[in-house]
């Protein structure tokens, strides 16, 4: 999707996508956006493997929120891409 897109920014996102896709859940995720996609990776396990029933994530705060603070602190996430992220999710 990345070749045929047109849009610089929207080449770039899809680009990162897939660099994070890539990466993990075999290696630890290291950026919110890496954890979010392990999550959901294992959601969709989880849910193709017991048929479609319902799973919680449970406490999903208590887990995303250190790697949610160190992007925010480190410069590398805005609470507007934080949300667009979790709306994605």
């Amino acid at each position: 999707m990345a070749k045929n897109a047109s849009d610089p920014q929207k080449k770039n996102e899809l680009l990162e996508i897939s660099e994070i896709c890539r990466k993990v859940p075999e290696n630890p995720a290291e950026t919110f956006q890496e954890a979010v996609q392990v999550v959901w990776f294992g959601q969709l396990i989880i849910q193709l493997e017991t048929n479609g029933h319902s799973v919680s994530t449970g406490r999903f705060d208590r887990f995303i929120f250190s790697f949610f603070k160190n992007d925010i602190d480190e410069g590398r996430l805005s609470e507007e891409e934080a949300l667009e992220i979790l709306q994605c999710f």
